[in-house]
């Protein structure tokens, strides 16, 4: 018994039936509106500034002052006469 492609197929394997599929109705709604495009955009929009600008630059200059207060002290010591160079 070989197989063929072209044979018919037997009565015997008719396929099994599936649950009926069920059919886009165009009066059916999805449940919700369509969100309107101003308010898409609106979703994705974050303010470029902070709402309050004075105290976000005042935390924003505190950090870098500390950062640079460290370097600094570690450039004082490098080049200080009392240590002996490598």
């Amino acid at each position: 018994m070989t197989w063929n492609p072209f044979r018919k197929k037997e009565e015997a394997q008719v396929p099994v039936e599936q649950a009926p599929k069920k059919t886009a109705d165009p009066s059916e709604k999805k449940g919700r509106p369509t969100p309107k495009m101003k308010q898409a955009q609106a979703a994705g929009i974050r303010p470029l500034v902070p709402v309050d600008r004075k105290a976000s630059a005042k935390g924003n200059n505190e950090s870098l002052q500390s950062i640079n207060s460290g370097r600094k002290e570690l450039h004082r010591a490098s080049i200080s006469p009392g240590v002996p160079r490598p």
